[in-house]
């Protein structure tokens, strides 16, 4: 078995466990709320799957795409817009 058949087999034997729950009471007397906390082994796993898949999905995504992307923001947004608006960049 070559090397990437058996990463390609390792990634399709992968089984999550159980997350743990934990419920979170609030302050206020409102009911509280459940809390799901996965194992580390899949926290690294999750990791480890976007380290990889980042750089090759960032490729695909317009220029103008700010969501849930690293070094990305809301003002990194607001900043694109305006720029759009006022390309001479005068009042």
């Amino acid at each position: 078995m070559t090397g990437d058949k058996r990463v390609f087999a390792r990634i399709h034997a992968f089984n999550t466990l159980l997350a743990e729950w934990h419920r979170i009471e609030a302050n206020d007397g409102a009911p509280g709320r459940a809390l799901a906390i996965p194992a580390v082994r899949d926290r690294v796993a999750q990791g480890a799957a976007a380290l990889v898949i980042t750089p090759v999905l960032d490729l695909e995504f317009e220029s103008a795409s700010f969501g849930f992307r690293r070094h990305r923001s809301v003002p990194h947004a607001v900043a694109q817009i305006l720029s759009c608006c006022n390309p001479c960049g005068c009042g």
